[in-house]
């Protein structure tokens, strides 16, 4: 298993909204199972951020090759302050 901690920019996220994320690991590859967890950024008590839809999805290579392997995820935040977090990342190959 492969974990990738501290993904993404520093991003902030307010109380009830949701952000998209979209990425591949390295050239597109497949990797089967992925994890994603926000990597908190503040020491903020009463925020809760949450996975709520994880995802997969092909797009094209733009040249030789078959489709690349996108991974999505939305983060949303629970909590009723603003809160500062990036990705945590892991797949099981």
């Amino acid at each position: 298993m492969a974990l990738f901690r501290n993904v993404g920019p520093n991003t902030s996220i307010a109380p009830g909204a949701t952000h998209f994320w979209d990425f591949m690991f390295g050239n597109g590859a497949d990797v089967g199972v992925a994890l994603f967890t926000p990597n908190l950024k503040e020491s903020q008590i009463n925020t809760e951020l949450v996975v709520v839809d994880t995802g997969v999805f092909l797009v094209p290579s733009g040249g030789a090759g078959g489709p690349l392997t996108h991974y999505s995820v939305r983060i949303h935040n629970n909590g009723s302050t603003w809160m500062t977090y990036n990705l945590n990342i892991g797949n099981l190959l």
